[in-house]
C-alpha cells in the first residue's frame, strides 16, 4: 500500500475537539495515531504539505518510520487533492488517500487493509451523521464481516478513503472530476458498481466537535497522544 497524505498547516473551518488554534500541534497528534495504526503495514507514504511552515520538515523527520518522500506547495485543498491523484496514477500499489485531521485506533491498519482487499472501496471513518440524516443517509445498508470487523455500506463519506489500484485506475476521471468535493463523487462510483463502506466500530475519526464517530472513547485515545 501506498499513501498519499495531505498535511495543511491551516485550520480547518470545522472545529475541533482540540487544538483548534495550534494546528502543528494536531497535525502532529493525528500523526502519531496514523504511524501507530500502520505501524505494522509499514507502507510508503507521500506527504503533500499544503502551506506548511519549515519546521514541518523537522516534525516528519522525528516522527516517521517509513519510507516516505514530502513536497510543499501552497496550492489550496482542490488543488493538492488533484495533484495526489495526478502521483497516484502512476504507480502500481494500492492507495490510501488521507486527510492530516483524523485519529486513528492503534493497531488497525492490518484490519483496514483487510476491509479493503475484499472490498475494494473503504473509508475507515463511521460518520456519525450516516446515524442523523436521513435526507443523505439510508438505514438500508449491506452489511460485510471481514475477518473480526464489521463492515457496512454507505452512500457518501468524507474524502480519507482507500481504494484497489485497479478500481482507481479504471475511475480516474471520476476522482479527477470532483477533486476534493466528497459528494457526488461516491454516487457516481455506486453507478460504476463500487459501492463505499466504513468498519463499525470506526478505525478513524474526522477531528471535527460534535461529528466523532460513535462507539469509540476519542478522548480517551487523544488523551494517550499528547
Amino acid at each position: 500500500m501506498i499513501v498519499f497524505y495531505r498535511l495543511c498547516g491551516i485550520a480547518s473551518t470545522n472545529p475541533s475537539p482540540i487544538l483548534q488554534d495550534d494546528k502543528f500541534q494536531l497535525n502532529i497528534l493525528c500523526l502519531k495515531s496514523f504511524i501507530n495504526a500502520f505501524k505494522e503495514v509499514k507502507p510508503k507514504v507521500i506527504f503533500l504539505c499544503d502551506f506548511c511552515s519549515p519546521m514541518y520538515k523537522e516534525m516528519l523527520n522525528d516522527l516517521v518510520p517509513f519510507e516516505y518522500e514530502a513536497y510543499y506547495y501552497q496550492l489550496g485543498i482542490n488543488e493538492t487533492c488533484l495533484k495526489q491523484y495526478e502521483m497516484a496514477k502512476e504507480q502500481d500499489d494500492d492507495i490510501l488517500f488521507a486527510e492530516c485531521d483524523y485519529l486513528w485506533q492503534p493497531n488497525s491498519g492490518n484490519s483496514f487493509v483487510e476491509g479493503l482487499n475484499q472490498l475494494k472501496l473503504v473509508s475507515p471513518y463511521n460518520h456519525l451523521n450516516f446515524y442523523m440524516d436521513r435526507n443523505l443517509h439510508s438505514n438500508q445498508v449491506v452489511l460485510e464481516l471481514v475477518g473480526d470487523t464489521h463492515w457496512r455500506s454507505t452512500e457518501r463519506n468524507t474524502m480519507t478513503f482507500a481504494v484497489k489500484n485497479d478500481v482507481f485506475k479504471k475511475n480516474y476521471e471520476i476522482f479527477k472530476k470532483y477533486g476534493y468535493l466528497d459528494g457526488d463523487v461516491w454516487y457516481d462510483l455506486l453507478k460504476q458498481g463500487v459501492p463505499l463502506y466504513v468498519p463499525i466500530p470506526s478505525i478513524a475519526t474526522h477531528m471535527v466537535k460534535d461529528w466523532l464517530a460513535p462507539g469509540v472513547n476519542w478522548e480517551k485515545l487523544w488523551k494517550t497522544l499528547t
